[in-house]
């Protein structure tokens, strides 16, 4: 849905709660499929222009997942449509999963990056940029290079 204003208060609770209800435990590959199926599909129909702007997906996550296998295929499916994943990850837990995101292998091209911020209050601006739009730019040219984008 959309966001407006008028809406603000209450729009968790109202409408993302009440379509999407909360599992039993922190699960990554359902948000991620339905990511890239809605880009997917307005790709696909032509309801975005026939060379999209890449979408860029930011992540943010204070732990682990429990699902492991189904995010890193999703992840893999994902790697060669125009949509770029940055996963944050808030705090001290340990975020191996994540950093495996990042770096596996057999993805079409490297389609997404990972950074921790222990303290993030105390990250400065430019430096909260760098990092969310560190691989950014090198994804862009994989991804013309590789026909994911219009050159």
């Amino acid at each position: 849905g959309e966001l407006k204003e008028a809406d603000f208060i209450g729009y968790v609770d109202n409408v993302i709660r009440a379509r999407y209800p909360l599992e039993n435990s922190t699960r990554y590959s359902g948000v991620i499929r339905r990511i890239t199926d809605h880009y997917s599909a307005a790709v696909n129909s032509q309801a975005l222009p026939n060379t999209p702007d890449p979408a860029y997906i930011l992540f943010i996550t204070d732990g682990d997942n429990s699902d492991h296998q189904e995010a890193e295929q999703a992840i893999i499916s994902a790697s060669d449509k125009p949509i770029f994943w940055q996963f944050v990850g808030l705090g001290n837990s340990d975020f191996k999963f994540l950093q495996r995101l990042d770096t596996m292998p057999g993805r079409h091209v490297d389609n997404a990056n990972f950074f921790q911020a222990n303290d993030i209050q105390n990250v400065d601006d430019d430096e909260l940029y760098r990092r969310l739009l560190g691989e950014f730019p090198a994804w862009l040219k994989l991804a013309k290079d590789n026909n994911i984008l219009a050159n």
